[in-house]
């Protein structure tokens, strides 16, 4: 999958151990929503259901925090290797 969330690994390269774990936990939450979408099909729109849908389930403020910090951090970098 080109563009995909699966080959998406840019935190990887300058993190310490502990948030390259935390990165790996996280993204699992996005693979899990987004599993057949490419990162330029996901719309805002999509991207604040999958928020949404997370907080029903009853996660944690700070836990939809670190997603979401993971989310910016994948579209961020998708963003920047466009241009």
């Amino acid at each position: 999958m080109v563009g995909g969330l699966k080959e998406w690994k840019g935190w990887k390269r300058y993190s310490k151990f502990s948030s390259h774990r935390g990165r790996t936990r996280e993204m699992k939450h996005f693979r899990r929503y987004f599993f057949k979408m490419k990162l330029s099909d996901i719309t805002r729109k999509h991207y604040q259901s999958f928020l949404n849908a997370l907080q029903e389930k009853g996660y944690t403020h700070n836990t939809l925090d670190g997603i979401h910090t993971t989310g910016r951090m994948c579209f961020r970098s998708y963003h920047k290797n466009l241009l």
